[in-house]
C-alpha cells in the first residue's frame, strides 16, 4: 500500500544567489520502507557547490493527465537522477544559440506545457501513445513560432527536412549543444529537445524533453544518456543537432 506525502522543495543556489526550485510543491508517492530523507531535508544550508542534492525521480508523482497508454511506467536507475544545481537551470539569454531556442527551453520547463504537448502528440497520432517523437517535437516548434510546420509531420525525417528548409544550422560536435536545440539520432530513429547537461563538462547524461515519458518514470522532462547507446533503455546516441 503506497502512502502519499506532500513535500515542499525550496532549493537556493548559494553560489549564484538564484532559486532553482521556486517553492514548488511536489506530491510524492513512496512505499513505507522507502527513505525520502534526502528530499524532505532540503534547506539552503545543505546546498554546496560541490555536493548538489540528488533527486530521485522515482518518488516524484506521475502526472495523471498524461496519456501514457496501458503499458507499465518504467522506473529509472541512479544514472537518471536529477541534480539540484542543474535541474531546471535558469539559463541566461547568452546561453542559447538564439531567441527561438530560449523560447523553447523556457516553454518546456512548464509542467502544464509538457502535459499539453505530450497529449497533443498522442492526439495527432490518432490516440497511439508510442512513436510520437516527430509529432511531439513539431508541436513544440509550432507553439514557439514555427507555425508553418504541418500538423501531419509524423516522421523524424520530415522534422529534419522542415528545419533544413527553414535555415536551421546542423552541428555534430556535442560540446556545442545548448538548451533548446533539436537533437536527432542516427537513421532518423528519434528526435528530442536538449534541456541541459546533468553534469556540465561531462557530455554523457542530459536533461531532455520528448514523447518517451513512459520509459522514464512518467516524466516528460527527464534524463537521457546521449553520447552512446544505453542498453537498459534501448536509447541511441545523438548523431547531430540543429538550431536556428
Amino acid at each position: 500500500m503506497k502512502t502519499k506525502k506532500s513535500i515542499s522543495l525550496i532549493v537556493l543556489s548559494i553560489i549564484m544567489g538564484t532559486s532553482f526550485f521556486a517553492s514548488s510543491n511536489i506530491n510524492v508517492y513512496a512505499a513505507p520502507s522507502t527513505s525520502i530523507k534526502q528530499i524532505t531535508t532540503l534547506s539552503p544550508t545543505t546546498i554546496t557547490p560541490n555536493k548538489p542534492i540528488v533527486i530521485d525521480p522515482n518518488v516524484i508523482r506521475v502526472d495523471n493527465r498524461l496519456l501514457l497508454g496501458k503499458s507499465k511506467v518504467e522506473q529509472v536507475n541512479k544514472n537518471y537522477f536529477y541534480k539540484s544545481n542543474t535541474y531546471r537551470f535558469p539559463y541566461k539569454a547568452t546561453d542559447f544559440h538564439g531567441s527561438l531556442e530560449s523560447k523553447i527551453y523556457n516553454y518546456m520547463l512548464n509542467t502544464e506545457n509538457q502535459v499539453s504537448v505530450h497529449n497533443k502528440a498522442v492526439q495527432l497520432h490518432s490516440g497511439i501513445t508510442i512513436n510520437n517523437c516527430a509529432f511531439f517535437t513539431s508541436e513544440v516548434l509550432r507553439r514557439n513560432g514555427l507555425s508553418n510546420i504541418p500538423l501531419s509531420t509524423s516522421l523524424v525525417s520530415q522534422v529534419y527536412s522542415q528545419l533544413s528548409r527553414q535555415g536551421f544550422k546542423k552541428d555534430t560536435n556535442i560540446k556545442n549543444l545548448k538548451p533548446g536545440d533539436i537533437c536527432f539520432t542516427a537513421n532518423y530513429r528519434h528526435v528530442y529537445i536538449f534541456m541541459g547537461w546533468v553534469n556540465p563538462g561531462n557530455y554523457d547524461y542530459a536533461y531532455i524533453v520528448d514523447n518517451q515519458a513512459r520509459l522514464f518514470n512518467g516524466q516528460v522532462y527527464h534524463v537521457r544518456k546521449i553520447n552512446s547507446y544505453e542498453q537498459s533503455k534501448d536509447t541511441d546516441p545523438i548523431s547531430y543537432f540543429m538550431y536556428k
